[in-house]
């Protein structure tokens, strides 16, 4: 089944190669409206979430903080672009499987689908946005190194921004940041010098609530906090002695609908892990259930959590490994990448206005040393450990595998 959806849409625009190589510095996408209409295939759509629940499940498993903010799209996007823009990946094979996709034409086709359908902005009035979403990618690198079929891809296939390594490197990237997350994340808290190509990703969404909310004093977990109260009609209602669940309409945007927001309540001690391994994503957050709309009033805490998530540690739950990248499309002399870090912050605000959140997604990469050999224990052996200085502290032999 398809969805036709007529938006009005940012895409990106760059200079040309031949442009973008007189300027050493700084390559940024300029947005430009332009009406489109955009399917949005329910197969595609199927895919993705089944991948984001499965990060949503892997990653609260792993998770022991107590407040954290997660973005599987962003996370996915950011995934999919940097295997989409490999050449020879060894690991390929296995985020296909993962993801449910066939070749790096659907992870091309399924980036794009994702990123058009989100770069929207819908205008409340004259001076405040009820609604805006926006997903964008950001390549850092030694440009110049790229050829001119390799930059074109990453630009139309990606909307991909560039940003040579150079001196102005680390205050271009700050300036990406806010821009793109409406200064809520002003800068990348990781080191890029030993660096040699990165790939970020931005995502940044800004809601209205679909009701009239005031703030007022309330409690949570019996402590006195403000929180945002008001009235209106559920999509759902479900209450269970586990847990119980509502959710409500955000701001709309017009020919697309409205975002949504779920909330769970955990009743009897219940964890929000114990939660998960008993039931599904789908019994806990969506309205694939009988509607129950009615009046209802709500309370929630006025809060801003701030959080990082380790993207190289999730993927590698979620048996995805990260070795021996090659970018580009075409054949290079440039050598292969190893990841190195996969981090993503997140930033997420509750207050009288409505709901803000940003995200960046960043990985960084170096060279990556052919190994001159292989050395495999899968036979008898023995070993030795020395301290450092020197002493032999212990020595063992094995047999069997136990």
């Amino acid at each position: 089944m398809k969805k036709i959806i007529p938006i009005v849409l940012c895409v990106f625009s760059l200079v040309s190669c031949s442009n973008a190589t007189k300027n050493s510095s700084y390559y940024v996408a300029k947005n430009s409206k332009v009406n489109s209409t955009v399917e949005v295939d329910s197969n595609h759509i199927d895919k993705v979430n089944n991948f984001l629940t499965n990060s949503i499940y892997t990653l609260t498993d792993m998770n022991e903080e107590e407040n954290f903010i997660f973005s599987p799209l962003s996370y996915y996007v950011s995934l999919a672009s940097f295997y989409g823009m490999t050449s020879s990946n060894s690991s390929l094979d296995s985020f296909l499987q993962k993801t449910n996709l066939k070749d790096k034409n659907e992870i091309k086709n399924i980036v794009k689908s994702i990123m058009i359908n989100s770069n929207m902005e819908e205008k409340w009035d004259d001076k405040k946005i009820a609604s805006k979403e926006k997903i964008s990618n950001l390549l850092i690198g030694k440009i110049d190194e790229f050829s001119e079929q390799d930059i074109n891809s990453f630009i139309s296939d990606y909307y991909v921004s560039l940003i040579n390594y150079d001196d102005n490197m680390h205050s271009n990237v700050k300036k990406w940041s806010s821009e793109e997350t409406n200064g809520l994340i002003n800068d990348i808290d990781l080191s890029l010098d030993n660096s040699e190509i990165s790939l970020m990703s931005s995502l940044y969404m800004d809601t209205l609530y679909g009701m009239q909310l005031s703030e007022e004093k309330g409690t949570f977990k019996n402590i006195q906090c403000s929180v945002m109260s008001g009235e209106s009609y559920t999509d759902y209602h479900i209450l269970t002695d586990d847990y119980e669940s509502v959710s409500f309409k955000l701001s709309g945007v017009t020919n697309r609908g409205s975002f949504k927001i779920h909330f769970l309540k955990m009743l009897n001690e219940n964890s929000i892990k114990d939660l998960m391994k008993k039931y599904s994503y789908e019994e806990l957050f969506t309205d694939n259930k009988q509607k129950n709309t009615e009046k209802y009033s709500i309370k929630f805490p006025k809060n801003t959590v701030e959080s990082k998530v380790d993207l190289q540690q999730l993927a590698a739950r979620q048996n995805i490994p990260f070795s021996q990248f090659e970018f580009g499309n075409t054949d290079t002399e440039m050598p292969k990448y190893s990841i190195m870090n996969y981090v993503q912050n997140n930033k997420i605000m509750f207050d009288d206005y409505g709901v803000r959140c940003a995200t960046t997604s960043a990985s960084y990469s170096i060279p990556t040393e052919m190994a001159n050999f292989e050395f495999v224990l899968d036979d008898n052996f023995a070993y030795t450990i020395e301290d450092p200085n020197g002493y032999i502290v212990y020595y063992g032999l094995t047999t069997s595998i136990k």
